[in-house]
């Protein structure tokens, strides 16, 4: 009687083995997926997981992203669809006074919302403009110009002038709309014109053979100023201010008397080799300094300049890589120029084991590096909503 009660269930135990192992494995892999899935919901990132990119890619991928630029020069507004650079419309104006350029760029905006309801709002603009903290999109109602060289941007409300376009456009519902739900229904994030695209470059450049830690990159605009801004792993660089290390002083090219162009600071590094400076000391409207042959001298000046920039980011923030972009870097050959100058100040000081060529290394957008930026921050409002 007892040996049969002990024979059967080990008999038993052994016949369900091959089941039991199966129903195990199987809960076990719905567990996985659960907590994928759950991860996924909660804006989580499940590092042992490939499919976290590729899933929130598709959850985007209807999702209408605006964006505005402000710009020295020329103000742009985009629409994307699933991506920050995946545009399907883009519009430019002249940057002048506050009303006229956010007029139209409201309207233009107001019109594809119609069509296009938008998910997300980002701003990227010139600066200096002061950021308060933002840890929520709602915070950044609050932002203001400070004292940039236009005059008639200083001191204004960005976002609460834009609100109020829309609210005063009468002609389209689809701008009372808009007006209503920024910042409720439609989160907006705004940032500089250099900190933006860095994060969006940034973004471009991860892969799996990324080094250890914070990655860090800087990205520099060259053009009607002089800017910069960082991203350091994900995250755009606020302090006091955002960085302005556009305005830093640099050393002088030898026998270089030209007073400087910045209306602040004369030969700070923007007032010394911005498109204006340039233009002045090569004799001819900024508009024509495409025309200008590669071995123009403004060119090595310019060179000389950008990269004392490069070397002194290097020094302050050790970035994996220096992006430069804007209107004067289209100029093909000073990349190489800056370059070799950077090559030359440095005296492989710094132990920079990443060749100069892929160190210093010019916008994955080209152009469009502002606009992508503005939408990055479309998108990182839309999940920090």
């Amino acid at each position: 009687m007892t040996s049969r009660q002990t024979t059967t269930p080990t008999w038993l135990v052994w016949a369900a083995a091959p089941a039991l192992f199966s129903t195990v494995t199987a809960l076990g892999w719905g567990l996985a997926r659960w907590r994928q899935r759950r991860a996924l919901s909660l804006g989580e990132e499940d590092e042992r997981s490939t499919t976290v990119p590729a899933v929130q890619s598709l959850r985007n991928q209807h999702l209408v992203f605006a964006a505005i630029e402000l710009g020295g020069t020329s103000a742009r507004a985009a629409i994307a669809v699933g991506r920050p650079d995946q545009f399907i419309e883009r519009f430019q104006v002249p940057t002048s006074t506050p009303r006229e350029t956010l007029t139209l760029l409201t309207a233009w905006l107001a019109e594809r919302h119609e069509t296009h309801p938008i998910a997300a709002l980002g701003v990227a603009t010139f600066g200096p403009i002061l950021l308060p903290s933002v840890a929520s999109s709602a915070a950044s109602h609050q932002v203001r110009f400070g004292k940039t060289p236009k005059k008639a941007w200083q001191g204004l409300a960005l976002l609460e002038e834009l609100q109020q376009l829309w609210e005063r456009d009468e002609q389209r519902p689809a701008s009372q709309e808009l007006a209503k739900a920024i910042g409720t229904r439609i989160p907006v994030l705004v940032d500089t014109d250099v900190n933006a695209p860095a994060l969006a470059e940034l973004a471009a450049r991860r892969s799996p053979t990324d080094p250890g830690g914070p990655l860090v990159l800087a990205y520099v605009t060259v053009g009607t100023g002089v800017g910069v801004g960082v991203a350091i792993q994900d995250e755009p660089l606020h302090g006091r201010l955002h960085p302005e290390a556009g305005h830093i002083r640099v050393v002088r090219y030898p026998a270089d008397s030209y007073s400087g162009s910045c209306i602040w600071h004369q030969d700070c590094l923007e007032g010394l080799c911005c498109a204006g400076a340039l233009a002045e000391r090569a004799k001819v409207d900024a508009s024509q300094l495409a025309d200008l042959a590669d071995d123009h001298p403004v060119w090595k000046l310019a060179a000389h300049y950008l990269a004392q920039l490069c070397w002194n980011l290097s020094c302050v923030l050790a970035p994996h890589w220096i992006v430069l972009g804007g209107g004067v870097m289209q100029r093909k050959s000073l990349l190489k120029k800056i370059q070799s100058k950077f090559v030359e100040l440095d005296r492989d000081y710094l132990g920079i084991e990443t060749p100069v060529e892929k160190y210093i290394v010019s916008s994955a957008y080209g152009p469009h590096a502002g606009l992508v930026g503005a939408c990055t921050l479309a998108e990182r409002a839309w999940q920090m909503r």
